[in-house]
């Protein structure tokens, strides 16, 4: 069964912090969506998104400003990546982004409540392959974080980072412009651990490959020790 596909843009996302109207153009083709959207003001905080079988939507482009007094600026949304029937429809996971990225000049990702510099290739860094994120406490990735470079702060740690923007998005409209981590790591079976700056999509696959690490050795009985 082929399926079918139309673009919508919406005029405003903080439409309800803002306690503003904000308007929904539907059933568009993806040159019509692209035109609204670059029609609308780039002051405005809006977006681009695809529709699958009239029933299913997904934002696919926000416009943001990327830190305080600084120009907003088009980010591709990562959350087609995170869903499969997105992530392995070539149709938008290929097609559509290599067009948007292009008409709308992007060179950044929103992912996780950050902005984050838009990766060169969406396979992970090679220096990577034989390490995993040493945690603090089992389950709590984000514990093998010791800093975070932000855009505007400069290297924050964990505590700082979460002050500064737990409500990011909401209070505001600014998001923490990320791009890059410092972070533990370990090698298995060589005893051998070290620290290492890493990007931001480098952080996330490194996240889920020490994830699917620990479900492995949970379900041989071995589950591995925090450290």
């Amino acid at each position: 069964m082929e399926h079918t596909y139309s673009f919508y843009v919406v005029d405003n996302l903080r439409f309800t912090q803002d306690d503003q109207p904000f308007v929904i153009k539907n059933d568009l083709t993806l040159d019509a969506a692209i035109a609204r959207y670059k029609a609308l003001p780039d002051t405005q905080v809006k977006a681009l998104g695809a529709t699958m079988d009239e029933l299913k939507s997904l934002d696919m482009v926000h416009c943001r400003p990327t830190g305080l007094n600084e120009d907003s600026q088009n980010l591709l949304v990562a959350d087609y990546l995170r869903i499969p029937a997105w992530k392995n429809n070539s149709l938008i996971a290929i097609n559509t982004v290599n067009i948007l990225k292009d008409e709308l000049n992007i060179s950044l990702m929103f992912s996780d409540s950050r902005i984050i510099p838009l990766p060169e290739s969406e396979k992970s860094d090679p220096y990577f392959d034989d390490k995993y994120l040493m945690t603090r406490r089992h389950g709590d990735y984000m514990s093998a974080v010791n800093q975070i470079y932000v855009v505007g702060h400069g290297w924050l740690g964990p505590r700082e980072f979460h002050e500064a923007f737990d409500n990011a998005g909401f209070k505001s409209p600014y998001f923490p412009y990320v791009t890059a981590y410092n972070i533990n790591y370990y090698i298995p079976g060589r005893s051998q651990t070290g620290q290492a700056d890493i990007t931001p999509y480098n952080f996330d696959l490194l996240t889920e490959k020490t994830k699917q690490y620990d479900l492995s050795k949970q379900k041989l009985g071995t589950e591995r020790d925090c450290r």
